[in-house]
């Protein structure tokens, strides 16, 4: 543990590369205590095998000897403690409320420390996880690792979201400068961590793993355009993720309405592996009904995936609504 906490700042970080950690036998094997906000990532496997999220640290774990995962989830009991390998041990946090898994992430933290060994924490954001993760570093002394995969920090549109977000921002910008290491996943936050002071040898800009992005690059979506880009439309918007709140899908149907009321515009929303009936999420389907000009399911050979759990698409025509 002493090598972990020696070079707390390259343990968390060159865990990405696969021959630093094949080839240095003096660095101690990794054992990941991870604050995660990922809520799917809580979900029981279902019969076509783990999602998304689970994928990607499924990916990540050759890296690391063992994987414990603190997820913020709601106070339900459906939620339960299992292991989604045998490296990969998730913990529900199972909170009242966002203040309260602050608290639940240092209880279950600190238990995986004493329990699991855990010698390196990472935290996904500087905010709630972040303040968390700093002191169970503080307490254990452990190497903190930091993912700001954001543009919050000093975002004038975030502060103007929520009061909170004006004590957040001095809070994150307190455990950015005393982590270890900050993950950022673009050039513009690397170049702000350094503004705020942190040393850019402690600023790693490392991107996501994208699972199976061949079956995207080489999907041919030409039977779709041919079914939605017809006159008068010329183009269209396309967005694909997951059913998630965590989304914001919110801002993206007030994108729509903004769009609509200038151009004339369809919209369609359409699922992967779901129905209109069974789509776990119907608030969406029920605002474009209301407010759009035209919605509806559409399905596509570029959608048999169940990496493309939704689509969301719009039939842009260029020419502006007479009278707008």
């Amino acid at each position: 543990m002493q090598a972990a906490r020696r070079t707390g700042s390259l343990c968390v970080t060159r865990a990405h590369h696969a021959p630093y950690c094949e080839k240095n036998d003096c660095m101690t094997p990794m054992r990941l205590l991870n604050l995660s906000l990922s809520t799917p990532m809580a979900d029981q496997p279902a019969d076509q095998g783990p999602n998304d999220p689970q994928l990607h640290q499924i990916a990540y774990s050759r890296f690391f000897e063992k994987m414990i995962y603190v997820i913020k989830t709601p106070d339900d009991p459906k939620y339960k403690p299992f292991d989604l390998t045998e490296k990969i041990r998730i913990i529900p946090s199972c909170s009242a409320n966002r203040w309260a898994f602050m608290r639940d992430a240092m209880r279950l933290g600190a238990q995986a420390v004493r329990e699991q060994g855990a010698n390196i924490i990472a935290a996904q954001e500087p905010f709630g996880t972040g303040v968390a993760g700093l002191l169970l570093s503080r307490r254990f002394n452990l190497p903190l690792c930091v993912h700001n995969v954001n543009d919050a920090i000093d975002n004038k549109r975030w502060l103007a979201e929520e009061p909170v977000n004006r004590l957040m921002n001095p809070v994150g910008k307190y455990v950015l400068r005393r982590a270890g290491a900050v993950r950022v996943d673009s050039v513009s936050e690397t170049e702000k961590m350094v503004r705020l002071g942190l040393p850019r040898k402690r600023v790693w800009n490392i991107q996501f793993i994208v699972n199976d992005a061949a079956a995207f690059m080489d999907c041919d979506g030409s039977d779709m355009r041919k079914n939605l880009l017809v006159e008068p439309f010329n183009q269209y918007i396309l967005f694909v993720g997951r059913f998630e709140p965590q989304k914001d899908f919110e801002t993206l149907f007030g994108v729509v309405k903004h769009v609509a009321a200038r151009m004339c515009a369809s919209w369609w929303w359409a699922a992967a592996n779901a129905t209109p009936s069974t789509a776990p999420w119907p608030r969406p389907r029920a605002y474009i009904k209301t407010s759009c000009s035209r919605a509806g399911w559409i399905t596509s050979s570029c959608l048999n995936t169940t990496r493309a759990q939704m689509l969301f698409c719009s039939q842009v025509c260029t020419k502006q609504t007479p009278g707008l």
